[in-house]
């Protein structure tokens, strides 16, 4: 039934779990004092039977069997690149990804290879970088080479957005190790790199705004935080979970800055946004920190109602460093108001509290001071006041000495970041200086090959434009020779009817010496003569016809009667006329209709050119007159 151990590991730690866990509770309701171990045997066996056989086995991780996963799959195929990080951030939240490491990576990888689009795998690997980050203890110099590799590939790659993003990664590494002079010199240079490359729409612009009012707020520098929160507020690219922070931090700054109305605005707008999100702690901690506003504008029933409400939220959170302010507000508003019964009642509450609360954390320690001391000089135990006010001294002190540590002055700030941004400017200049030199090179080489490779391809053109030339020679003299071939034939053939016709007359006045235009035979017609004689006489029936076959024949081969002297020597008349009419390929009947005499005539005189060129057939015949291979 069961594959492997491995297979059902998590099963059996869980079943052990609820064994025991089952084992003290009957212990402790009374209605058992022992159990014996057949009964242990029989929990077990029960609980991990069942989850062996309804439970989730351990294999490929559940989420991405989910119709979530699917439909994240195709969201980030669609989405604009600089919000996949966010999203798939958002998921991993969700499906609490992001605290193991391992299905964090997994997560990543799966990711990246079910991505066809490189800008958007190169993203996904950009969590993976930040992730490891996150996990590792590695020191400043080591982060600053990854995160730098990281940037240089993404501008190699022309890709200015994801390497911005990888900027604000960057920065948010150093802020979550409270190095708030690191943070903010590649904040500030980020700014600058995303005014540069008009990126000001990108969602990682917005929130490098945003980090940047943070922390400047933090290091409680409200005018120039404030300045840094509004820009990025303005952009509709900015999440509505990041304006409502904003929101909230700009309300502490016109505190600070005792503009109480424009605090008030300010903590309104946060409030309507965490309606909207439906985050109710946040709304609470709105309440708390508008509280101190209502307060400091004397309205302290409103004041006492939302500083009571963000006490009750941030101790069900165990958000004890929030509930301290709330529980100081709280017992001021109540001994001011002479209601010393309820303000002991907030000093208790602060004793449960306190113990939650970190030895260093001298800021929540003075505050509860700071109640303690008030309460007891208003009821007039003045002995116990001195005592608390001695404390909070000590604590105010040692908040003092510790925040003056941490603050950066101006001048330090103001130095460290011109340095960064000089030193990240020249790497940049680096960068496009190699970037031109290997620019030159290339185009270098493609000249030095073009020179040749034109003057080749020139010769091709050249070449082809002759190939074309002779092609377009070659048709137009096919189709001339063509027309030739016909002239000739209807020549002949007019001959070849001519001569039929009269042959027919001839026969039919056989008492008569007829022979046909006798005024254009070179000789006297004769029955005597030979048939070679004959047809030298007739000369093609008649001296005009002769010369215009000739003339015709010439055009269709020119140089036909030289190869023929060439080879023979002294040619006849007749001899040129019968290998001309072989040539065209006529037969020996068509030959005696054209020369106007007998078929044995025409094998005769082919005979005698046979026993002259020293052949024995018609063949070998086509073959001297160049006609076959």
């Amino acid at each position: 039934m069961y594959a492997t151990v491995d297979k059902y590991g998590k099963s059996i730690i869980q079943s052990l779990k609820a064994v025991h866990l089952s084992y003290v509770l009957i212990q402790k309701s009374g209605q058992i004092k022992q159990m014996t171990f057949h009964y242990h045997i029989w929990i077990l066996c029960i609980v991990f039977t069942t989850q062996g056989m309804f439970g989730q086995q351990v294999g490929s991780p559940s989420y991405l069997q989910s119709k979530a996963y699917d439909s994240l799959c195709i969201e980030v195929k669609t989405l604009r690149l600089d919000s996949i990080t966010r999203l798939c951030l958002s998921f991993m939240h969700k499906h609490n990804l992001r605290k193991d490491p391992k299905l964090y990576e997994q997560f990543c990888q799966n990711m990246v290879t079910q991505s066809t689009d490189k800008a958007i795998a190169n993203r996904i690997h950009l969590l993976n970088v930040i992730n490891k980050m996150k996990q590792s203890q590695v020191d400043k110099e080591t982060a600053d080479e990854a995160f730098e590799k990281y940037y240089d590939l993404q501008m190699s790659n022309h890709d200015k957005s994801a390497a911005l993003e990888c900027l604000f990664e960057w920065a948010r590494f150093f802020e979550r190790r409270n190095e708030q002079t690191e943070c903010l010199k590649i904040l500030f240079y980020g700014e600058k790199f995303g005014i540069k490359y008009h990126l000001e729409n990108d969602i990682n612009y917005q929130a490098i705004l945003n980090l940047i009012g943070y922390t400047l707020w933090e290091l409680e520098k409200p005018t120039l935080s404030n300045e840094y929160f509004l820009r990025s507020i303005e952009s509709k690219y900015t999440p509505d979970n990041e304006k409502m922070i904003a929101y909230n931090a700009i309300g502490i700054n016109y505190q600070r800055m005792d503009s109480l109305l424009l605090s008030l605005e300010a903590f309104s707008q946060a409030e309507k946004i965490s309606k909207i999100l439906k985050n109710d702690l946040f709304r609470s901690i709105i309440h708390g920190n508008a509280a101190y506003t209502l307060y400091k504008l004397r309205k302290l029933p409103q004041a006492y109602q939302y500083a009571k409400e963000d006490k009750e939220a941030n101790i069900a959170n165990r958000l004890y460093e929030n509930a301290v302010g709330s529980l100081n507000l709280l017992v001021k508003i109540e001994l001011e108001q002479v209601h010393y019964a309820e303000a002991k009642v907030f000093l208790n509450e602060f004793d449960l509290v306190m113990p939650q609360i970190k030895a260093e954390d001298y800021y929540s320690i003075k505050r509860y001071k700071e109640a303690e001391y008030t309460y007891y000089e208003k009821i007039g135990d003045y002995r116990k006041a001195l005592f608390s006010h001695k404390s909070f001294i000590k604590y105010e002190q040692l908040f003092t000495e510790k925040s003056n540590k941490d603050k950066i002055s101006e001048l330090k700030l103001d130095a460290a970041i011109k340095l960064y941004a000089k030193e990240m400017e020249q790497k940049e200049e680096d960068r496009k200086m190699r970037s031109v030199i290997e620019i030159g090179l290339i185009t270098s080489l493609i000249l030095l090959l073009f020179v040749p490779a034109r003057y080749y391809l020139t010769k091709l053109n050249a070449i082809e434009k002759d190939k074309i030339k002779i092609e377009i020679l070659n048709k137009y003299q096919s189709e001339e020779i063509d027309l030739l071939k016909i002239e000739i034939h209807n020549l002949l053939a007019k001959i070849k009817i001519e001569n039929e016709q009269y042959e027919e007359l001839y026969k039919s006045n056989s008492n008569k010496k007829y022979s046909p235009t006798q005024n254009d035979l070179s000789q006297p017609s004769n029955e005597s003569l030979t048939d070679i004689e004959k047809l030298k006489s007739y000369n093609l029936a008649r001296n005009d016809q002769w010369e215009e076959f000739k003339i015709l024949f010439s055009k269709l081969h020119p140089n036909f009667e030289d190869s023929i002297t060439s080879k023979m020597g002294n040619v006849s008349t007749a001899e040129l006329r019968l290998m001309m009419l072989q040539s065209l390929g006529l037969t020996t009947k068509d030959m005696a209709h054209i020369l106007f005499i007998s078929v044995e005539g025409v094998k005769k005189s082919k005979y005698r050119l046979y026993k002259k060129i020293g052949i024995n057939s018609s063949e070998e015949l086509d073959g001297f007159l160049g006609l076959q291979g």
